[in-house]
């Protein structure tokens, strides 16, 4: 029977909780290494390597072996009858196990081998360890230990009993995040095929993925991080307005409108749950309409207009005709004719169907 002290309570909680938090990080590594250290503690445990095939992450992560350690590795070490295909294979089998339940009747061949000579006995004097494979089909995960004295403790049963008790957790905290995952990755897929700009949040505000007409957009325009700051102010509002009221009521979506002299956007806001993204997280859309038409003032400032010219320029570049003008401005058409052909005059060109074209064009290029 295993009896634990009050500290190793303590550590075996904090354990079974982290091991089923995976998202509770803000990234997997960072996940990866909360777990290793707290398993790692309450084992006694020396060294620790957490390793997990997921797209977009590195294999195998320690904070106790250099990169080097992992170079070419596992093929490096492929050796018949060893290979750690197999020996994953027969980790997970096992589910947990220490080197000798593992290998058994292959101890002697271990030892022989370089893989020991090279990869184990200079530095793992005794393992145990934990394999699972997620999907069953052998993209294996797992969690080693080590320790790299020749005459220090030793696991023993009782670390084999230790590590059964988090086992269940480790399975279901790795379940979560490769479905989860790849329902990310799915989602990210989709979203990066939309026309409208999208970024993902979490409820700290920390952006999580921005899609590529998002980044099109903000680059096109030369306020363009004016708009991003806007993205972001959005998405902050949007979660401190959840505070102590269930974020489910907010799924409803949340609209602003941002303005800058080349576009008009609309800003869209929604939760979006953890079945979607593995977080509970937050969405905001960037709808770009049609182009805004330049302020008037932007208008005279930049182009040497009078107040009615630069007002009449404004209604040019919706395609206004003269007695429209002359309509809005509460003037003659002859005098918005006269304005009409002044305007053309400064910008330079002899028809009003250019005027659009015209004073992007010019607003686009920096000013002398």
């Amino acid at each position: 029977m295993l009896t634990l002290s009050s500290r190793e309570q303590r550590h075996l909680e904090d354990s079974l909780q982290c091991l089923l938090s995976p998202f509770s990080h803000s990234q997997l590594d960072a996940w990866r290494r909360d777990a290793s250290r707290r398993v790692k503690s309450l084992l006694g445990a020396d060294m620790a390597t957490f390793f997990l095939r997921c797209a977009g992450a590195e294999i195998y992560f320690s904070e106790d072996y250099g990169r080097e350690t992992w170079d070419g590795y596992p093929h490096k070490w492929n050796e018949p009858g060893l290979e750690l295909s197999r020996q994953e294979e027969w980790q997970a089998n096992l589910g947990v196990y220490t080197r000798r339940t593992l290998y058994g009747p292959r101890l002697q061949a271990l030892y022989r081998s370089n893989y020991y000579a090279y990869a184990i006995s200079v530095r793992a004097y005794d393992s145990l360890g934990m394999t699972f494979d997620p999907r069953g089909d052998g993209q294996y995960a797992g969690l080693m230990f080590h320790h790299d004295s020749a005459a220090g403790r030793r696991f023993g049963s009782r670390g084999v009993q230790m590590l059964r008790l988090l086992y269940p957790s480790f399975k279901s905290g790795i379940s979560s995040y490769v479905r989860l995952s790849e329902g990310r990755q799915t989602f990210v897929r989709t979203i990066d095929d939309l026309n409208d700009g999208i970024a993902l949040f979490d409820l700290l505000g920390r952006q999580l993925h921005a899609n590529r007409a998002l980044v099109r957009l903000l680059s096109a325009d030369p306020e363009g991080e004016r708009v991003r700051s806007q993205v972001e102010a959005a998405a902050r509002a949007f979660r401190h307005a959840a505070d102590g009221r269930d974020v489910m009521d907010l799924a409803r979506m949340s609209s602003q409108k941002v303005t800058t002299q080349r576009g008009a956007y609309t800003l869209r806001t929604s939760y979006v749950g953890t079945t979607v993204t593995g977080h509970d997280a937050i969405l905001v859309v960037l709808d770009h309409g049609p182009d805004a038409v330049p302020l008037a003032s932007t208008l005279r400032e930049r182009f040497g207009l009078t107040t009615k010219e630069a007002l009449v320029t404004a209604l040019l570049m919706e395609r206004r005709s003269n007695h429209e003008v002359a309509a809005v401005l509460g003037m003659s058409t002859h005098t918005a004719r006269h304005h009409t052909e002044s305007v053309l005059l400064k910008l330079g060109i002899h028809s009003r169907l250019d005027v659009d074209r015209a004073v992007r064009s010019a607003l686009a290029r920096p000013q002398a």
